[in-house]
């Protein structure tokens, strides 16, 4: 790790102010992770800390792959975290409204200008930052629809969400928007969490930037593979303001799923106590982001929900083509994986088989054949770049996919290995294997929280499976014969099909 002072502001009455960058690795300038901006981002700056901590770790284990260099600027405000200010202390200005800023200007615009020149020529930029309203948003990537933005990549985090947003004009003073404009890929993450430090999403946030880098070939970092993210244009997500003001008592958080008509929130009477509103969920849907503080004035906008047609702006091919297509991109991933864990790896063709009812599930592109046969076309071409050139034919009510040898190299070096399922295949395959041995496995991957439940069929004795789907979304179907047992992994959808 080496330490390196970006920039430095100089101060007549106090030390001067001294921004710094850690960078690891040697090579071209890979990746850059820009913290803290405003002064009570305390969250955006503790990840920050943590990366560096973890990647200092990876370098001293040579886990930092030849040729790269990664930069973390744990935070570009100082001066605003030390007196606990949101904006600069003097003037109330953002220095994330700066960019690309001017090195003879007022203060903010000369510190932009600084980290700017120092980040500009990153190939990949990540940002940690937070909304304009206080409140806890469930993590996500979000990017600006500058026509340089690429939601495939921001794929590979791993979070549950990737947001496409138009740009505003106050937008193009922004860092990721003119980092964009120097052909860097900018992503921003949002997490649980500003001013307080919140520990699952602070967790969740650094190893959703240490698997990009990995998926990326920077590093070697081993975790789970993450959620196949939903991307969704901001226009997707519903807000919902309070109609009086009063003391904001919250019912559901972010994360949690509400029905028509449920109670989101009460407005209390500051002086009496009194419920004097009641504010009602308008759609069914997530619940994306929470207003977090106590007071409340009449029209505030407290939550944001996601629930697909919720403002009846339709889903355009484009949408549904990183959702659906990434959705089906990971499932033959996985399959790939599992077989490379079975039998090793060789450069050579892999043939799957699914059912046309399990593709459909998972392609949402309607039943004509001609509606499927344009799907596979444009799904074809979304993976040419990772998985080569593959091929899908139809027998009957099955479809074949053939992956070319380099998709199998592909997955092969650039996907990092699943413990799991490692140690589950090695476990189910041991002579004499016994329930508890493959309940075992399930319970030091998901702290006990698994599900198993008994099944009475002909190729089934019992089906496992998380209860957190982020760390393998499939059910397991065991069966136990004399001396052996053998099993089959399904989708949930597929499950249901099933009649399960």
């Amino acid at each position: 790790m080496r330490k390196e002072t970006i920039f430095t502001l100089k101060n007549l009455y106090r030390d001067d102010m001294n921004l710094y960058g850690y960078h690891f690795g040697k090579g071209e300038k890979s990746a850059c992770i820009v913290g803290a901006c405003r002064g009570n981002e305390v969250q955006q700056l503790y990840i920050c800390s943590q990366l560096i901590r973890q990647l200092k770790e990876l370098e001293e284990r040579g886990a930092i792959i030849k040729g790269n260099e990664i930069m973390v600027i744990p935070t570009v405000n100082t001066a605003s975290l030390n007196v606990g200010k949101r904006f600069w202390p003097t003037d109330d200005s953002d220095i994330n409204r700066m960019y690309p800023g001017d090195g003879s200007g007022e203060t903010t615009k000369r510190i932009a200008a600084g980290i700017f020149d120092a980040v500009k020529e990153y190939s990949y930029g990540i940002q940690f930052t937070s909304f304009y309203i206080p409140g806890n948003f469930v993590p996500h990537v979000r990017m600006m629809d500058t026509g340089f933005q690429n939601p495939s990549l921001a794929n590979l985090f791993g979070l549950p969400y990737v947001v496409v947003r138009d740009a505003k004009p106050f937008d193009k003073a922004t860092l990721n928007y003119n980092w964009q404009l120097k052909n860097t890929s900018a992503f921003s993450i949002y997490t649980s969490g500003t001013d307080q430090i919140d520990e699952p999403s602070a967790r969740m946030a650094v190893a959703s930037v240490l698997r990009f880098l990995t998926r990326m070939g920077m590093v070697r970092y081993t975790s789970h593979s993450g959620y196949i993210a939903t991307v969704l244009h901001e226009s997707d997500l519903s807000s919902v303001r309070t109609d009086c003001a009063g003391i904001y008592r919250p019912h559901v958080k972010p994360g949690e799923e509400v029905s028509r008509g449920e109670i989101l929130a009460d407005i209390l009477d500051p002086y009496e106590g009194e419920i004097i509103s009641q504010i009602l969920a308008p759609t069914e849907g997530i619940v994306f982001f929470s207003h977090s503080q106590p007071f409340v004035t009449e029209g505030v906008l407290y939550l944001k929900l996601y629930g697909g047609f919720m403002n009846n702006v339709p889903v355009t091919m484009e949408r549904r083509a990183d959702m659906q297509y990434a959705a089906l991109e990971r499932m033959l991933i996985n399959s790939i994986m599992e077989v490379q864990m079975k039998l090793g790896y060789e450069k050579e063709v892999i043939r799957f088989y699914y059912p046309e009812k399990a593709l459909l599930n998972i392609l949402k592109a309607g039943d004509s054949d001609e509606e499927i046969k344009d799907a596979l076309k444009e799904f074809k071409a979304y993976v040419k770049d990772r998985l080569g050139e593959i091929k899908i034919t139809k027998s009957q009510d099955r479809f074949c996919f053939l992956i070319p040898p380099e998709g199998a190299q592909y997955v092969w070096e650039q996907e990092e290995e699943n413990g799991f399922l490692r140690e589950f295949i090695e476990i189910i395959e041991k002579p004499g294997v016994q329930l508890e041995d493959i309940k075992n496995v399930f319970s030091r991957y998901s702290d006990g929280k698994y599900i198993c439940v008994s099944c009475d069929g002909e190729e089934c004795d019992f089906i496992l499976y998380f209860q957190d789907p982020s760390r393998d979304s499939y059910r397991y179907f065991i069966k136990f014969h004399d001396n052996h047992g053998t099993y089959h992994r399904f989708l949930s959808e597929d499950v249901k099909d099933m009649g399960f």
